[in-house]
């Protein structure tokens, strides 16, 4: 095995102490223990069931989504199963949607819900149908099911495991709680998907001692960590800037496994049996890393400019017979490229390609990015004529079987532009990217009119000259062009064509932002237009009281 992975001597692997807890709210939890089965009146408090749950499922409503709906299947008991799942689907996708947004208030009125679509699903203990039993009945308008199978049953396990994720990354310790011991009183007993869903709420909320507490419970209860949850655990710490504590958390993770496969070997001689570790898997519940450990280890490292830690961990995944894919080799090239690291760039591209693994888009455009890179020197990390350079590359890709995408030629356009101030080449680039049917999107543009603003003196003709372009070829571009536009001409002191495109936002559906409005407020007044200006503040506050996408005409805009 590579060397010690926190440097120095070889220390005692010892398994971490619970950290002290992070919330008093922690010290009461007690995710083992069961709770008192409620009375009557409890449990139609907490789960009360209500057919207007079951949002757009009635039997022949009218709704415009109708055809979303599963279809009825009353034979078979399939339209019960679909439904049950078209609900939980639906569920699982309103949560994602509110933890991306951190809708607090929301979520917590979307838990209510799903323990109310959970009454009589599942009843309390798990009593809950076998497979062979009819699943459901329909009363009603509404679906109201009796019980639920095994299938429909994990269903609703994979919901409450998500409400853990997000009560946890929410920082919401006992709702997660709530839901782990609404799950026990109805049956379900929690198991490695569930407690992989607190560590991961850990995780995503940064807390590395609720982390490391929900590890030591989850020993503490007899459950054997799967892959997911040392990889949760490995990249948490790391990402919570417990980097020495993380690594250690995956030599943990190596050597245990490596101890029990080398045990296992011993036990069982027999012919067949694997010889070396690089052939061993899984020893029983012990679980073997996987490339999925490994791209999480590197990839968090990587975020902490930990290059040499993270060449270890490479190092280490191969010694126990797990190969580098496209994505480890990837993740360390792109750091490589942006450290102005070359040679060891080189070096580990030839490396990627002796180990066979094929080199793919992100892999092509990370090379480009770093043939017109400079170093940390300042010195041009290529020579000769640049294009020349990229010309013969975008043939090898092709060659390859792999076609450059729009962002692979914004990065050479960007790279020409601001590292190489050549502009003839960035537009024989976009040239050949249109030849070769691949839409240019916006940032593109922006780039090559940012470019021609910031020259000394701006280059108005190629502006023009582009615009047109855009114009003939009706190119879709965004706020942020825009924005770029009315900022350049206020800055030209061209009033008239600032205003052009600051009219055509709103009749666009879109909004300037913050810089280009001051930009055309200073320029106004700098003209003398102050009344214009006004306007244009009106007209921009105007805007703010009402909804987005809806047309207002800037005053005062051509």
């Amino acid at each position: 095995m590579p060397s010690n992975l926190h440097g120095g001597r070889e220390r005692k692997r010892t398994i971490p102490k619970s950290p002290p807890y992070s919330e008093p709210g922690w010290k009461r939890l007690e995710l083992e223990a069961v709770p008192a089965i409620p009375d009557q009146k409890q449990r139609d408090d907490i789960a009360s069931y209500t057919a207007s749950e079951f949002e757009g499922l009635k039997l022949g409503a009218k709704s415009g989504k109708s055809d979303q709906r599963p279809k009825e299947d009353d034979t078979s008991g399939g339209w019960h199963a679909e439904a049950m799942t078209f609900v939980q689907d639906s569920l699982i996708n309103r949560l994602n949607m509110l933890y991306e947004k951190k809708h607090s208030n929301a979520i917590a009125s979307l838990w209510v819900q799903a323990k109310q679509q959970s009454r009589k699903a599942i009843a309390p203990n798990g009593s809950h149908a076998p497979e062979s039993s009819h699943p459901g009945q329909l009363r009603g308008d509404a679906i109201s099911p009796e019980y639920m199978t095994d299938i429909e049953c994990q269903k609703f396990v994979d919901v409450f495991n998500r409400f853990i994720m997000v009560f946890m990354g929410l920082r919401q310790p006992k709702k997660a709680v709530e839901v782990w011991n609404y799950m026990l009183w109805k049956g379900m007993a929690p198991g490695q998907a569930s407690w992989h869903s607190m560590l991961n709420g850990c995780r995503q909320a940064r807390d590395v001692e609720a982390l490391e507490q929900v590890w030591q419970r989850m020993y503490s209860a007899g459950v054997r960590p799967d892959v997911g949850c040392w990889t949760t655990r490995i990249s948490g710490l790391i990402a919570c800037g417990k980097n020495r504590i993380g690594l250690l958390a995956f030599q943990e993770m190596v050597e245990t496994w490596s101890d029990a496969a080398k045990k296992a070997m011993k036990k069982r001689p027999i012919e067949g049996n694997p010889t070396s570790l690089l052939q061993m898997g899984d020893v029983g519940d012990i679980v073997k890393p996987t490339i999925a450990t490994i791209n999480a280890t590197v990839g968090a490292l990587l975020r902490y400019r930990m290059g040499n830690e993270a060449s270890i961990v490479m190092q280490t995944a191969r010694s126990i017979g797990i190969e580098n894919d496209i994505i480890t080799y990837n993740t360390m090239l792109n750091f490589l490229v942006r450290e102005g690291r070359l040679k060891e760039f080189s070096t580990l591209f030839h490396r990627m390609e002796a180990s066979n693994v094929q080199p793919d888009i992100t892999t092509f455009t990370i090379l480009l990015d770093g043939m017109f890179r400079t170093s940390p020197d300042g010195q041009s990390s290529t020579s000769g004529d640049h294009l020349s350079a990229v010309m013969e590359l975008l043939p090898d890709m092709e060659a390859r079987g792999i076609t450059a995408s729009a962002h692979t030629y914004g990065v050479l356009i960007d790279r020409l532009l601001k590292n190489h101030s050549n502009p003839s080449a960035a537009m024989l680039v976009l040239d050949q990217m249109t030849s070769k049917g691949v839409i240019p999107t916006p940032p593109i543009f922006t780039s090559l009119m940012t470019y021609h603003f910031e020259r000394a003196p701006p280059d108005l003709a190629a502006i023009e000259h582009l615009w047109l372009r855009i114009r003939e070829q009706k190119v879709v571009v965004d706020h942020i062009f825009y924005d770029r536009m009315v900022e350049g001409y206020a800055g030209v002191g061209d009033t008239a064509k600032m205003l052009q495109f600051l009219g055509r936002m709103p009749r666009e559906g879109m909004r300037p932002g913050p810089s280009a409005l001051s930009a055309v407020v200073n320029a106004l007044v700098a003209a003398g237009e102050s009344d214009k200006a006004k306007e244009v503040m009106e007209s921009a506050s105007r805007q703010d009281r009402v909804r987005m996408g809806q047309e207002v005409e800037f005053r005062g805009a051509a």
